[in-house]
Formats: C-alpha cells, structure tokens, sequence
C-alpha cells in the first residue's frame, strides 16, 4: 500500500514534467578538497528574490564555521579541516548511493503501474481504488462463498467423466432461458439479437471509456492551468513557486479530494502568509533598488568661480597705480 501511496502521488503530478519537475535522485554532492571551496559549497542557492525556500525550516547557515557540525566533525581545535569535511562527504555517499538505487527501483514500479492502471482504466483516487482491492481481497478469500461455488464448478467441469453432462447441463438451461425472453422465436432469429445486442453493449462501452478519457484529459489540463496562474501569482509577489510547493499543493488537493478547477485558490488560502511576506520583502527590495539608481543619478553643481573683484573707485585705482610705482 506504500508503493501504492506514492504511485497516486506521482500520477496525480505528472504534469509536472512540462515545468521540470523535480528529480526522484539527487546530484552527487562535489568533493571539497580547500576551505574556501568547503565554504563554497555549504552555502546554498538563494532565490532571486531574496526569500529562502518556503519549506525551509530553520534558517540558512551560509557560513561553515556556524554550522554545529564545525566543531564536532570539520575542524581540529577549532581550525577548519578540509579533510574532515571530505570524510563528511564520503559518509553521506555511503548513504546516497542505496537510496539513488531504490529511487531508482521506484520509478521502474511507477512506470509498470501506470500502464497497468491505464490498462484496466483505473483512476488513480484511494477513494475509488479501495473498493477494487477490497473486493480483489473478497473474492481471494478461500471461505468466500463464491469462491467454493467456483472451486465445485471447476472441479466437475474439468473432471473428464463429468464436464460433458456438466456443458450440455449448462446449454439447456441457457436454451430455456432465450425461449423465456424471446417467446416465440426460432434459434436464428434469437442469435441475431444476440449479436445486436453485443454490438449495443460494446458501443456504450466505447462511449464510456472516451468520457472517461475525456474528463482525465480535462481535469489534467485545468490542473496544468491552475498551477500556472498559481506560479503567475506568486512570482508578482516575489514567492518562489518551486517544485516542492507544486508537489505539496497538489498532493494536499488529491488527499481532501479537491476539485482541479480550486486548486489556484486552495494555494492562495494555503500559502497566504507566506506570499504576503514575500511581497512585503519584495516591496523594501524594490524601493531600495530606487534609491540607489535616483542616487546615481543624482549630478552634483559644479563649482562656481569667484567672483571678481569690483574695479573699485578712481580713487583706489590711483592710490594702488602709485603703490606700484614706488611713490611715497
């Protein structure tokens, strides 16, 4: 049931693949060989918007030497160690790797079931496939009722001495049974009905089935449609709509068995703290990328010569002519 918990996950969201959906096997982490590049590579990617994931659950250490695991696995007496953080690294592969091979194994059962489902025209819905199973599960039970009826069946059909009484038994009372629901018929007209019928019964089937396919193909497409305008949304807010929030969006629609035409709404009631945070650091964002472009702009006066001197009086002009010439 576990695997069959995650393969609903997976139909349910396989529209994401068209916006690069997330990948079941994470990279293989980067070998640090200096401290600078172990810096480096404990810092992780931060949105453009300034925001951290939205399922981040603690704050982002950007800085190895703040992490608790510095002292405890990184460094000798408080001097980092960049082997040790190579140590790190190779531990966690030894953890990586049977977990790559098991995602792995995942995807291989998810593709088998799909086809299966697609097979047998199942939807992937807990709700409508646990009738199926309960059933499947009845019917395996070997005190079921029916089951005996068809073990007793089997055995003197498929008993050499019995199976022909047991056939020509079988073919007089499907005989009666035409003559009661056809009164007065002869055996070729009664065949043609037959066959009418049949051909009645597959068409309608027909029908079905392309209804089917059609509200599938119509739910996936309001989906696509909804988890677009949900992204359109968020990124004019300056919120990350990333894979993990697509992921937990719809996987909180298939559990409440939400309508796809709500899924839009159920993020905006879902997240709004969230996005209203977002915007309000997008909003300081913004008004400080203004005040740095108007104070580039800013062109300062240029300075100004002194002004000149006033001629002065007749007066002072002779009074300095006679300084000049040395006159007492």
């Amino acid at each position: 049931m576990k695997l069959l918990k995650y393969f609903l996950r997976y139909v349910y969201m396989e529209i994401g693949e068209g916006e690069g959906g997330s990948s079941l096997t994470p990279e293989t982490p980067e070998v640090q060989t200096s401290q600078s590049d172990a810096q480096a590579g404990n810092s992780q990617q931060i949105p453009a918007s300034g925001q951290p994931p939205a399922n981040a659950g603690t704050q982002e250490i950007l800085d190895w030497a703040k992490d608790e695991r510095y002292g405890r696995m990184w460094s000798d007496k408080g001097t980092g160690n960049p082997n040790k953080l190579y140590k790190s690294y190779k531990e966690l592969e030894k953890v990586f790797t049977p977990l790559k091979k098991e995602s792995e194994a995942l995807k291989g059962q998810f593709k088998t079931l799909s086809e299966f489902f697609k097979q047998y025209e199942l939807e992937p819905d807990i709700e409508k496939l646990k009738p199926v199973f309960d059933e499947y599960k009845t019917l395996k039970d070997p005190e079921n009722p029916e089951m005996k009826a068809l073990e007793e069946l089997k055995y003197w059909v498929q008993n050499e001495a019995t199976s022909e009484q047991v056939l020509k038994f079988f073919n007089q009372l499907r005989q009666e049974e035409y003559s009661r629901k056809y009164p007065g018929w002869n055996a070729e007209q009664i065949q043609k009905q037959i066959e009418t019928e049949r051909r009645i019964k597959a068409i309608e089937e027909k029908e079905k089935q392309d209804s089917a396919k059609f509200e599938y193909d119509t739910s996936l497409k309001t989906i696509n449609e909804q988890c677009d305008r949900a992204k359109k949304y968020a990124e004019s807010k300056g919120f990350v709509f990333s894979d993990d929030i697509r992921s937990t969006l719809l996987d909180h629609c298939m559990k409440n068995n939400i309508d796809p035409k709500y899924v839009y709404s159920e993020f905006v009631n879902k997240y709004d703290e969230q996005v209203s945070k977002a915007f309000e650091e997008k909003i300081k964002q913004d008004q400080l990328k203004g005040l740095n472009k108007n104070r580039d702009n800013v062109v300062m006066p240029a300075k100004t010569a002194a002004p000149a001197k006033s001629p002065g009086s007749l007066r002072d002009k002779f009074a300095d002519m006679v300084d000049k010439m040395g006159i007492t």
